[in-house]
């Protein structure tokens, strides 16, 4: 099986220089959710279920974040948050039906321009390839930077380009690093909706795939 690690998912582009993003912690690995939640019948909007715990489940939630809603005994729903009205409420991007009390957890998506922003842990992987899948590119074009480094020091650029088209790509990182990170931006206008999604995929070390 092949591991991968995801930077951006369905991304709209908002900029002309680069941003970086990433889904999960540095491990790639997601939050697990506080408490039951629910929805009345199919709905886009999801609140929790009164009394669960003491704490708001929804408190760290954010906009963008990916979210899967697990209902028993092995169905699963995954879903973008479109809106967060509060720590007890949410709205996500398409319906779902969570009928009684659903258990969740969720990958945070956090985004920036600084050189702390946008980093994946990848030192188990022994080859590298990061992938893009443009489903709509309604702007002038994206442009990508991918980017390493050691640990204490600035980011260093192992590729560079854009893409024009809506597609699918495929971009071999040839060198050995223990960290990467993808920067996205629009070429010339982010004007319009765009759909992107990249991610980082590879061969484990010890050959398990």
């Amino acid at each position: 099986m092949i591991e991968r690690k995801r930077f951006y998912e369905t991304y709209d582009l908002d900029a002309l220089t680069y941003k970086y993003g990433r889904i999960g912690g540095p491990a790639g690995l997601p939050c697990q959710g506080q408490g039951g939640v629910k929805t009345t019948g199919s709905s886009t909007t999801v609140t929790s279920v009164t009394d669960t715990v003491p704490v708001l489940p929804f408190g760290a939630v954010n906009v963008g974040d990916l979210i899967t809603f697990v209902v028993p005994p092995e169905v699963q729903y995954s879903r973008k948050v479109a809106t967060k009205t509060s720590g007890d409420q949410i709205s996500v991007d398409s319906a779902v039906t969570l009928a009684g009390t659903a258990s969740w957890y969720w990958y945070p998506f956090r985004i920036g321009t600084t050189s702390e922003y946008g980093w994946h842990h990848v030192s188990e992987y022994r080859a590298l390839t990061v992938y893009f899948d443009i489903a709509t590119l309604a702007s002038g074009g994206v442009g990508y930077s991918i980017e390493t480094r050691m640990e204490g020091s600035n980011p260093v650029v192992l590729k560079e380009g854009s893409f024009s088209s809506p597609g699918t790509y495929a971009v071999q990182i040839e060198e050995v690093v223990s960290a990467l990170r993808v920067g996205l931006k629009a070429v010339s206008s982010y004007a319009g909706t765009d759909s992107i999604s990249v991610w980082v995929a590879g061969d484990l070390r010890g050959g398990r795939r």
